[in-house]
């Protein structure tokens, strides 16, 4: 008889249900003891049925709680260290070419950002802003956007 000897059930597999179909079908159809070591568990010994199942379902919440909190972490950092990291610059802005966690200004659109907030430190509410950009023929920055990358918006 062949044994497969792990430390605990977190080696064999991270998702419960693959982890309990290996260690009721594949061991057992291929004539194979399970044993993990730190939890206890050996498929000769039938009576922790129970405890195997509960441990395997703790092993993939425990994996997907530490997943996220790592991708968060990580992420967090990221902002912290001030660079950064979304998809699109904003208008007036276009990313960096040589380092794709910086913005530079964009010579374009820089000056409809600078001329809007010359309206609205003159007082000018949003609509009225919104307003006299469409009397002066301004964009909208999606068409911006495409432009910059010498595509035609397909939708209005």
């Amino acid at each position: 008889m062949s044994h497969v000897l792990v430390k605990d059930m977190l080696r064999i597999s991270r998702d419960y249900i693959e982890n309990g179909r290996y260690m009721d079908f594949v061991f057992t159809s291929l004539g194979c003891r399970f044993i993990a070591l730190n939890d206890g568990v050996d498929t000769q010994q039938k009576s922790n049925e129970m405890l195997v199942i509960m441990k395997n379902v703790m092993n993939d919440l425990y994996a997907r709680y530490t997943s996220n909190k790592i991708i968060k972490a990580a992420k967090q950092f990221t902002f912290k260290s001030g660079k950064y990291v979304g998809c699109y610059a904003s208008l007036g802005y276009k990313k960096s070419a040589a380092y794709k966690y910086a913005l530079e200004n964009d010579t374009i659109t820089s000056p409809v950002v600078k001329h809007i907030f010359d309206m609205r430190l003159q007082g000018n509410d949003f609509r009225k802003i919104a307003v006299q950009l469409n009397a002066e023929g301004v964009p909208a920055p999606r068409i911006f956007y495409y432009n910059g990358r010498g595509k035609r918006k397909s939708s209005k």
